[in-house]
C-alpha cells in the first residue's frame, strides 16, 4: 500500500474543464489528476472557469452591470462553491461573447478567476490544466511565492501557438511555471520547438491510469464482435469512418454490435447512416456517462476502436488495455506513443485517413492474431508507466510534497466522500448548501440559454425531495423541468415591490407583459402566488428591521416554516441577472447561487468516480 504523502498545505487546481452535473465526463482526466493531488496535499480546491455563452457583445453589455453586481455578491458569500469528491469546487462563471478566439476566452477566464475566486491565492501549490487556459489562470491569480505546475494535453495547442498573441500568453505561463508537464513527448516537442529557451521547464508526465482498480475481463476475447468507442462524436474522433466500417463489418457478422460512449454533433449523421445500412438496432448510443460507468462497461466488449485523426495521448487506449481489451487505433500521435513497446502484444494500428475498409481489415487481422497477443504482459508494462503509483511519485516531486511515494503499488486515493463541514477551514464555503426535503429551489431562468443547467439543477432538487419553481417568460423553459411550478416574471417582481416600491427593474427578456401575478402548475392551471412570495418578503422585512440579515450558513427558512417558501435561487444565465440583483437588493439575506451543492442534498458530488 502506498503511503498517503501529504504536505500541510492546499493545492489549487485551475482548469477550463471539469465534470459538471450536466456533463460528468467533461474534464474527467482533470478529475483523475486531482484525485492524485489529494494524496499529496492536505486540502484541494478546484477552480473551474466554466464558460457561460452570453451571445452577442450587445447582449453581454446589456446585462453586464447586473451580472457583475450579482456575481460579486455571490462570490463574497462563496455561493460559487460546491463540495466535490476531493475538496471544494469553485465554479467560476466565465461569460464569453460569440466569435471570441482562444486568447480572448483565456483572458475572460483569468479575469473571472481573479474577481470571483481570490481565495486561490491562499494555495502554495497551483496546478493548471492546459497552458493557455488553466495555466494562465494560475499564473495570474496565484500568490507570487506559489509553485505553479501546468499540464498540457490540448489538441488545439498548435493552432494557438501559430498566433503572435497565443505565443505571448504561453511564454508568460512558461516564465511563471516551475514545470510544464506534457502528456506525451510529441506535445513536449511542439512546445520546445516554439520556446527553446524554456526547454528545461518542459517535461513529460503521462496521464494517470488506474490499472489496479480497473474492472477487467476474466480472460481474453475469443472473437471481436463487440466493438466499443469512447469519445466525442466529432470529426476529429473519426466517428463517421468508424460507423461506415461497422456497417460493412456487420453485413457478414450477425452477432456484431457497436456501443458508442459520448455525445456530439455527428450523432444524427451516424444514426442516419446506420439506419440506411439496416444495422441501427445493433448500435447503442450511450451519450455522456460518468467516467467510472464507462470503465465498468469496458470489460463487456471485445475490442476498442479508436480512429481519431489527432490525439495528444488518448487516455481511453491504455484504459482499454487495463480492462483486458485489445485495441485498433490510428497513428494519430498519442496512441502509438502510449503503446510504444507493447503495440504488437495488445493492438493493431492503421493510418489516419477516411478509409473504412482499412479499419475493418485491422479488426479482422487482430482477431486472427488473438492467440498470439499477450494482453497481460502489455498491461503490466503500461502499469509501470502510467499506473497511479508511478504518476503519483512524479507528481510528488513536482509539488515538493513533504514525503515522496515509494512504491508502484497503486494504493488508494484519499477520501471517497465529499468534505464534511467540520473538516473545513473556518472560511469554508456554505453559500450553495441546502438540506434535502427543506425549503424550495427557485430557478431564475429568463431564457433557455444553458438549458442543460436548468434541467440538471431542477432534477437534482427534485431527486432530493425539494420543491422546484422556475421564474421564466420563455415558453421553451418549462419543459426542461416538467414537474416544476412556473412563476411568471410579473408575479416574481411583484413580490419584491413591497421592499423596493420605487425601484424600476427592467425585465431581462423581451416578452409580452402580463398584469396577472400567477403560477402555472404542470397542468397549466393558474393560481395566486403572491401570498407565498409575500410571506418570504415579510420575513426579510422582519430581518432588516431587527438586525442584519441572517448569514449564509443559516437557511432562509426556520425549522418550522413552510417548505413552499423559496430558500435557494439559482441563476442559470446572465439574462436573469436583473431579477437576481433585485432580489438581493430587496432581501439581502437571500441565497442566490449558480449550482446546488449536491452532497448537502444527500446526492453524490458531480466529480464522484
Amino acid at each position: 500500500m502506498m503511503p498517503e504523502a501529504r504536505a500541510a498545505a492546499q493545492l489549487a487546481v485551475c482548469t477550463p474543464w471539469y465534470p459538471t452535473a450536466y456533463n460528468r465526463v467533461g474534464g474527467n482526466f482533470v478529475a483523475d489528476w486531482t484525485a492524485l493531488g489529494a494524496r499529496l496535499m492536505e486540502r484541494v480546491l478546484v477552480v473551474h472557469a466554466e464558460e457561460w455563452p452570453g451571445g452577442t457583445e450587445a447582449n453581454v453589455q446589456k446585462w453586464a452591470a447586473d451580472t457583475d453586481k450579482v456575481f460579486n455578491m455571490v462570490a463574497q458569500r462563496r455561493g460559487f462553491d460546491v463540495a466535490g469528491q476531493w475538496g471544494w469546487i469553485t465554479r467560476v462563471p466565465t461569460v464569453i461573447t460569440s466569435g471570441w478566439d482562444v486568447p480572448q476566452r483565456a483572458l475572460a477566464a483569468v479575469e473571472a478567476t481573479v474577481k470571483y475566486a481570490p481565495h486561490l491565492a491562499d494555495s502554495p501549490v497551483v496546478h493548471g490544466h492546459v497552458g493557455y487556459l488553466g495555466g494562465l489562470m494560475g499564473a495570474r491569480a496565484k500568490n507570487a511565492d506559489a509553485r505553479l505546475i501546468v499540464t498540457e494535453h490540448s489538441t488545439g495547442l498548435g493552432d494557438l501557438l501559430a498566433t503572435p498573441r497565443g505565443r505571448e500568453l504561453y511564454d508568460e505561463v512558461l516564465t511563471a511555471a516551475h514545470r510544464l508537464t506534457c502528456v506525451s513527448a510529441s506535445v513536449r516537442d511542439q512546445v520546445v520547438e516554439v520556446f527553446p529557451h524554456h526547454a528545461q521547464t518542459v517535461v513529460v508526465v503521462p496521464n494517470p491510469v488506474d490499472f489496479e482498480g480497473a474492472p477487467r475481463r476474466s480472460g481474453p476475447p475469443e472473437s471481436l464482435d463487440r466493438w466499443v468507442f469512447g469519445g466525442g462524436l466529432i470529426e476529429r474522433k473519426g466517428v463517421m469512418r468508424l460507423v461506415e466500417a461497422f456497417c460493412r463489418f456487420a453485413g457478414s457478422r450477425p452477432a456484431s454490435t457497436l456501443d458508442l460512449y459520448g455525445s456530439g454533433p455527428l450523432e444524427a449523421d451516424a444514426r442516419e447512416r446506420l439506419t440506411q445500412a439496416g444495422v441501427a438496432s445493433r448500435v447503442t448510443f450511450h451519450g455522456n456517462v460518468a467516467h467510472s460507468e464507462f470503465l465498468r462497461a469496458l470489460p463487456h466488449y471485445d475490442v476498442l476502436v479508436a480512429p481519431s485523426t489527432k490525439e495528444t495521448f488518448h487516455l481511453v487506449v491504455p484504459e482499454a488495455v487495463a480492462a483486458g481489451l485489445p485495441v485498433v487505433a490510428t497513428r494519430s500521435g498519442g496512441p502509438e506513443e502510449a503503446l510504444a513497446g507493447v503495440a504488437d502484444r495488445v493492438s493493431r494500428f492503421i493510418e489516419v485517413n477516411e478509409d473504412p475498409d482499412e479499419l475493418v481489415q485491422a479488426v479482422l487481422e487482430l482477431e486472427s492474431d488473438l492467440p498470439d497477443l499477450d494482453l497481460e504482459s502489455g498491461r503490466a508494462e503500461l502499469d509501470s508507466r502510467y499506473g497511479l503509483g508511478a504518476i503519483t511519485q512524479m507528481l510528488s516531486s513536482l509539488y515538493g510534497s513533504a514525503e515522496t511515494a515509494s512504491s508502484n503499488d497503486g494504493g488508494e486515493v484519499r477520501s471517497g466522500t465529499a468534505p464534511a463541514a467540520s473538516d473545513l477551514p473556518r472560511d469554508a464555503p456554505t453559500g450553495s448548501s441546502l438540506s434535502a426535503g427543506r425549503g424550495e429551489v427557485v430557478l431564475l431562468s429568463a431564457s433557455g440559454w444553458r438549458g442543460y443547467a436548468i434541467r440538471a439543477e431542477g432534477e437534482a432538487a427534485q431527486a432530493a425531495g425539494v420543491p422546484v419553481s422556475v421564474v421564466t417568460g420563455d415558453g421553451g423553459v418549462p419543459h426542461l423541468v416538467p414537474m416544476a411550478a412556473v412563476v411568471e416574471p410579473a408575479a416574481f417582481m411583484a413580490s419584491l415591490e413591497g421592499e423596493q416600491k420605487r425601484q424600476a427593474v427592467r425585465d431581462p427578456v423581451t416578452r409580452s407583459s402580463s398584469t396577472t401575478s400567477a403560477v402555472r402548475g404542470r397542468s397549466g392551471r393558474r393560481f395566486n402566488v403572491l401570498p407565498r412570495l409575500r410571506s418570504a418578503r415579510n420575513k426579510s422585512r422582519v430581518q432588516s428591521e431587527t438586525g442584519p440579515a441572517a448569514p449564509m450558513t443559516a437557511p432562509i427558512l426556520d425549522a418550522g416554516s413552510s417548505a413552499a417558501e423559496p430558500s435557494v435561487h439559482i441563476l442559470t444565465h446572465i439574462s436573469g441577472s436583473a431579477w437576481a440583483a433585485a432580489l438581493l437588493q430587496s432581501r439581502p439575506g437571500s441565497k442566490v447561487v449558480t449550482e446546488l451543492d449536491r452532497p448537502s442534498l444527500g446526492l453524490p458530488p458531480v466529480d464522484a468516480p
